[in-house]
């Protein structure tokens, strides 16, 4: 997916939400993707190492580890550093459409038929115990009509 920048909190009044994490050579990190951190390294939400065997167990792999949304880009052929925001509001788009209440449960969303997340999707969950370790933010709006795009509220776990 292309850069889309999904923060739309004022990063400029709360600098302090806004870090730098390393990145492997091997890895490239888009404006607006899902970050999780693999020991000292970040990498997109799509990256293999997350996938646990299951969907459930992935997602809260990656809410385990979720430091936030990327706001720099971060190419393959060299190891560097990206920044992130590691706790405001993001846009995202939902996989599937759907209705939620104020508080819903938003989290990483299945690529089809494959054995990853996407960078830059996310999923609405029934707002239960349940699925409050698969969280990486809660609904700020409420959506009536079906619709796929949700705005929420997202905290980093890892931040260091």
């Amino acid at each position: 997916m292309a850069d889309v920048m999904r923060v739309v909190s004022d990063v400029k009044a709360d600098p302090k939400g806004i870090r730098e994490f390393a990145v492997d050579a091997n890895v490239t990190i888009e404006i607006g993707d899902e970050c999780w951190l693999d020991g000292d390294d970040v990498k997109p939400a799509s990256h293999a190492n997350l996938w646990t065997g299951g969907l459930a167990g992935t997602q809260g792999n990656l809410a385990e580890k979720f430091v936030g949304f990327a706001m720099s880009h971060a190419e393959s052929t060299v190891a560097t550093t990206v920044r992130v925001a590691t706790k405001g509001k993001a846009k995202c788009t939902l996989t599937t459409a759907t209705t939620w209440e104020v508080g819903a449960t938003v989290s990483g969303s299945r690529n089809g038929a494959t054995n990853t997340l996407h960078d830059q999707q996310v999923d609405v969950l029934a707002n239960n115990q349940a699925n409050q370790n698969l969280a990486i933010g809660k609904a700020t709006k409420r959506a009536t009509v079906s619709t796929s795009e949700i705005e929420f509220e997202f905290l980093g776990r890892t931040v260091p």
